[in-house]
């Protein structure tokens, strides 16, 4: 599996990612500044002496092959996350060269991460035609003002043009002043000319060229294990917390755009009876679902620009924030024996509001 992560500002400043590919399972967006891809009841007491034979560094079946300095990195005020691409298979490598992201989005305060990552419309199973037909889609929906994409991060809305007036209605003041007809999509009937003039027509934009790869992100908790990304130079290994991870999946923004198309089309037919369900109103201070989603629409995108691995800004961003700088002069870290750690967090009750005395051992880690 290779390794990933991204690093970003509170406040919006640059951000720098590295990627990591795993197998498995609109116009008011405020411009952001690069992203850089930077890659990759019975308790038993043990004695420390007990402990430490567990971990028998001359056992010949085990022997220790390498041994290195483990450093620390200093806090940052960029955050820093992994970026997971599910399904994409690790033997492809960093996303670099025709397979560079074009953009990268973030909603910060709902946590969702979209990127744009290229199509070779050139490929010899790339469907032209087919294409065509949903870049047109895309293009379409977004001339009717669906520019932030679908589902969960713009909170599942649909942008419908609006109806018209009668002529002589005033608003509101009949209730039948609306027409409920609003026009079709316009018709195209230029794909065949798209598909003879195929590259002009991707500049464009009527042509399906890059693919959406979106996620929320998995925050760091105080009573779970966090990540950290691992950076080795040489015999040392330097350690950089993580801020969270997001995992991305294809997103179908287009087939999304086609429905939505279809929806249009349909209001011109008079819509079915329905049933009206009374709901009851529960008392909570959480937010409901229906909350989150109004919130996930109102948060404009920040947009950014995302820089490859192998460039020399992503190089430099990668030397800046993975490696600690001052190794001679850094601070020892310390740790604690198991013994110690379960006292502190699963104290033993010996008697009667009474727990087992702690028996200190700490350690040194260069």
């Amino acid at each position: 599996m290779a390794s990933g992560a991204a690093s970003s500002s509170r406040n919006p400043a640059n951000m720098a990612t590295v990627h990591q590919n795993t197998k498995g399972d609109g116009e008011n967006d405020k411009p952001h500044p690069d992203i850089t891809e930077i890659e990759d009841d019975n308790e038993e007491w043990v004695s420390s002496e007990e402990e430490s034979s567990e971990y028998d560094t001359d056992d010949p079946d085990d022997p220790v092959v390498k041994e290195y300095d483990v450093f620390i990195t200093e806090p940052s005020e960029n955050d820093l996350y992994v970026l997971q691409f599910i399904g994409r298979p690790k033997v492809k490598g960093p996303l670099i060269g025709r397979e560079a992201p074009t953009q990268l989005r973030v909603k910060p305060e709902s946590g969702y991460f979209e990127v744009d990552v290229p199509l070779d419309i050139h490929d010899e199973h790339y469907d032209r035609r087919k294409g065509v037909e949903l870049g047109e889609a895309v293009r379409k929906t977004k001339n009717l003002g669906q520019a932030g994409g679908y589902g969960p991060a713009v909170g599942f809305e649909r942008s419908m043009p609006k109806t018209k007036k009668r002529p002589g209605s005033e608003d509101d003041a009949d209730a039948d002043a609306d027409v409920d007809e609003p026009p079709p999509p316009p018709v195209d009937d230029n794909v065949d000319e798209y598909l003879k003039n195929f590259d002009d027509a991707n500049e464009k934009g009527h042509v399906l060229n890059t693919t959406t790869w979106g996620g929320q992100v998995i925050g760091r908790e105080a009573w779970k294990p966090n990540y950290m990304i691992g950076a080795f130079r040489k015999n040392e290994l330097h350690l950089t917390p993580v801020t969270g991870i997001v995992q991305l999946r294809p997103e179908l923004h287009h087939m999304e755009a086609v429905k939505h198309l279809e929806i249009i089309n349909d209001r011109k037919q008079p819509p079915d009876a329905k049933g009206v369900l009374p709901s009851v109103k529960k008392l909570t201070d959480e937010p409901s679902t229906a909350d989150l989603l109004k919130g996930n629409a109102s948060e404009k995108w920040t947009r950014m620009n995302w820089i490859p691995a192998d460039t020399t800004a992503a190089r430099e961003a990668r030397e800046n924030r993975l490696y600690l700088k001052d190794t001679a002069n850094a601070r020892r870290l310390e740790t604690e024996s198991v013994e110690d750690y379960m006292n502190r967090y699963v104290p033993v009750v010996v008697g009667k509001g009474r727990t087992k005395p702690k028996k200190k051992h700490t350690g040194i880690v260069s």
